[in-house]
């Protein structure tokens, strides 16, 4: 009865809750979805059964202007439905049919009227794209100013929507400029041959600006990749790749990086059987061949029993081209080297934990663990990757002469990484003597640099962390800057002058060697670095009274007392320093295999 009387008394002409903008693209994305579906379309991309008002055009429109007022109102919700990716698989899905078309009538024995019908569906194909670039570049424009996107922080862990959706917008321009460079040519081109004539500068340019928005997608290197596919760079693809892999926000490209190296090892193997390449392009394709051969065999872990001879090849025509002055013109081919060892050996280690969920979080990421030297020695195909990148790397420092080499960036990005992973000097090889002999040598060389001129080392990134910003394996000096306005506020340019970078870069190198401990040959390699944190409670207990003192942020620490350093009769006598120095060598061993058991406990 008090139903009846309720229905009675509630007017039948209530009004409904009017939909939100979501809901009406929701709404328009269905119906598109359904229309586009239909096997029965007609050349405009229309469906035949669908009412004539409901074609595609109109409802692209619809999901447009909701999908724009939405991320108006909650960027934050827009980019948890998906961000601009989700409105630009409508519009792929339509370009994707018109290309289908379009490569039916396009071959070289075309008639005219096949001709004539190919350049209408590219008219209609450059009309999309047109469309769709307009479409994604007022929402980047849109997000940037309402989601103040400037302020947001360019640091992972730290919530950024904005930035996130406005990488996007960037990542989705890119894809239709390279789009744009393949099928927009003449109509007679087919697709292999306009990819290897095609100029892709404005996709790049695209790609790289999302990157300098949000550094940390894996999904715009791998875009990146496929451009240096299509230019035949083999090195700047394998970069790339690996940079797609190991990026904060992974892409699974792990599938097209193997069919590379199988590529290179095929390319190998007929180089091999005919003439060696002559010439300076010939030998650095070469070489970089025997590098994609030693990389694909520890990546993919096959044909070891080969790798020692692969191994001595690559070493060898290595420092034979670095002999040559002429090939040292550029920094960023060794530096792409560099990396792709670190992500390497750092693949390597992870791959058995990739196949677990949430490994990368909003809080922690797993490429940036601090590796122990017990997982280099229990994994036999890390040593020999953590050996191989030994070689290279002690290959550059006996080509540097000063400190205006292209090499240095590279060494600088390396010894970046080594000393945020202090472990591994106490790696028992005889090549981490010859490493550290040659960093001593190094360090000499750079010793007469003046750094008098420059005021904060930490203020500007130099090119080569500008290049790595993102990777997350070198920890905060791969962190993006915020902003230019903080920079301007604080008195410094965005630009240093190229003596500047020298000496900038110089000081950098010079103090991550005297971190290592690699400053003098009298030195063994200390077994902290040179930051207070850096210095558990424990090791502080064994160490009493005579440890390492640190001098502000500066790696300034001498083996002796605290209390009176400038005291040469204060210094430890060696077989206590020594007795010491394997004590706390023991003791971080047995805190390190502990961390591991618990970790694997957890895994289990």
């Amino acid at each position: 009865k008090k139903k009846k009387q309720k229905e009675k008394q509630t007017p039948s002409h209530k009004k409904s809750k009017p939909l939100s903008s979501y809901e009406h693209f929701k709404a328009a994305e269905a119906e598109l979805k359904t229309l586009m579906s239909s096997k029965s379309m007609d050349q405009d991309g229309v469906s035949s059964t669908a009412v004539a008002t409901a074609d595609v055009n109109t409802l692209l429109q619809k999901a447009k202007e909701a999908w724009v007022t939405f991320c108006m109102e909650d960027v934050k919700q827009a980019d948890r439905k998906g961000g601009p990716n989700r409105l630009w698989q409508l519009y792929y899905k339509q370009f994707q049919q018109v290309l289908s078309r379009l490569s039916a009538t396009t071959n070289a024995s075309a008639t005219v009227k096949q001709q004539l019908e190919s350049a209408k569906i590219r008219s209609q194909l450059r009309s999309i794209l047109n469309e769709a670039t307009e479409v994604f570049s007022d929402l980047a424009s849109s997000i940037w100013q309402s989601s103040d996107v400037e302020n947001e922080p360019i640091q992972f862990g730290v919530d950024s929507p904005g930035r996130r959706c406005c990488m996007q917008c960037f990542t989705i321009l890119g894809d239709l400029e390279r789009y744009r460079s393949i099928h927009d040519g003449p109509g007679s081109q087919s697709s292999h041959e306009a990819k290897s004539t095609a100029d892709f500068s404005l996709a790049e340019k695209q790609y790289k600006e999302a990157l300098k928005i949000f550094p940390y997608e894996g999904k715009v290197f791998n875009q990146l990749a496929v451009i240096s596919g299509y230019k035949e760079d083999m090195l700047s693809t394998i970069y790339f790749y690996f940079r797609a892999l190991c990026s904060a926000f992974p892409f699974p490209s792990r599938e097209n990086l193997l069919l590379l190296m199988e590529k290179a090892r095929v390319e190998l193997n007929d180089v091999s059987a005919s003439a060696q390449l002559s010439g300076s392009r010939g030998q650095f394709k070469l070489l970089i061949l025997r590098f994609t051969r030693c990389c694909a065999m520890l990546f993919s872990r096959t044909s070891l029993e080969m790798w020692e001879d692969a191994q001595k090849h690559c070493v060898r025509d290595l420092h034979q081209w670095l002999l040559a002055e002429s090939n040292l013109t550029s920094s960023f081919p060794y530096v792409q080297i560099v990396v792709i060892n670190i992500c390497n050996l750092l693949y390597i280690l992870r791959s058995p934990m990739l196949s677990q969920l949430q490994i990368i979080t909003s809080s922690s990421n797993e490429w940036s663990r601090e590796i122990s030297c017990e997982e280099i020695q229990n994994h036999s195909v890390a040593t020999l990757a953590f050996s191989y990148a030994q070689e290279i790397i002690q290959r550059f420092v006996d080509v540097i002469r000063s400190a205006r080499s292209p090499l240095l960036p590279a060494v600088h990005i390396y010894l970046q990484w080594l000393a945020l992973h202090r472990s591994l000097c106490f790696l028992e090889q005889p090549s981490q003597i010859s490493f550290r002999r040659r960093l001593t040598r190094l360090f000499q060389i750079l010793s007469p640099v003046d750094a008098s001129s420059i005021n904060d080392l930490n203020s500007i990134q130099l090119s080569e962390n500008k290049m790595v910003t993102g990777f997350l394996c070198l920890g905060s000096s791969a962190q993006a800057v915020n902003s230019h306005n903080e920079l301007l506020a604080s008195g410094f340019t965005t630009e240093l002058s190229e003596e500047q970078e020298v000496i900038r870069r110089a000081v950098l190198v010079r103090n991550l060697i005297h971190e290592l401990g690699c400053d003098a040959e009298s030195v063994e390699p200390l077994p902290t670095a040179s930051r207070p944190s850096a210095i558990s409670p424990n090791t502080a207990a064994v160490l009493g009274n005579n440890s390492w003192t640190f001098s502000g942020a500066g790696p300034t620490y001498q083996r002796g007392r605290s209390s009176s350093l400038s005291d040469p009769n204060n210094v430890l006598p060696q077989d206590v320093y020594d007795e010491r120095r394997t004590a706390v060598h023991r003791q971080v061993q047995e805190s390190l295999q502990k961390q591991h058991q618990q970790q694997q406990q957890q895994q289990q």
